[in-house]
């Protein structure tokens, strides 16, 4: 009797600490969202996927940006397993001309002290600059490339020679 007991107790006790110790499983994709060059005075959208991997739900209570400038569009809600929600984030580049920005995004979880961050960069084009990068402006090198160099080009954006 004693055993089956001193078995159950330790079987409850090996549950509870798996089920304390399971991490919960988001992934978020992209982690970080790349704009390159954007125009100025411009609200620019960024599209992230929250998927729980896990087996556990996993209640997804807000996504709060960090600054004034950008906004989210997400409805709270319970992921399941596999599930997966969109999360759209609104960058406005005013005030940014001719320079970078990076901005983040916390997404909370009813988890005591899980979050999880987005990340936001790119650079705001100057309307009084008169050459651009064409594209882009980002040059990406392959993972395992030798490469070392890459060309980007630039177009005039004045009536006038450069």
């Amino acid at each position: 009797m004693i055993r089956r007991v001193s078995l159950a107790v330790v079987g409850l006790f090996a549950f509870a600490v798996a089920h304390a110790y399971s991490p919960n499983a988001i992934v978020v994709t992209p982690s970080t969202f790349d704009f390159g060059w954007c125009p100025d005075n411009s609200k620019i959208d960024a599209k992230f996927i929250i998927r729980n991997t896990g087996s556990d739900l996993i209640p997804i209570t807000g996504v709060q940006p960090t600054c004034g400038c950008t906004a989210s569009q997400f409805t709270p809600g319970t992921l399941g397993s596999n599930d997966e929600s969109n999360v759209v984030l609104t960058f406005n580049t005013r005030g940014y001309a001719g320079t970078s920005f990076h901005k983040d995004a916390k997404i909370k979880t009813d988890t005591s002290g899980v979050e999880y961050t987005v990340y936001l960069a790119g650079f705001v084009l100057d309307p009084s600059v008169m050459v651009a990068p064409e594209g882009d402006g980002i040059a990406g090198f392959e993972p395992g490339s030798n490469e070392k160099k890459k060309t980007l080009s630039i177009r005039n954006r004045s009536a006038k020679d450069v």
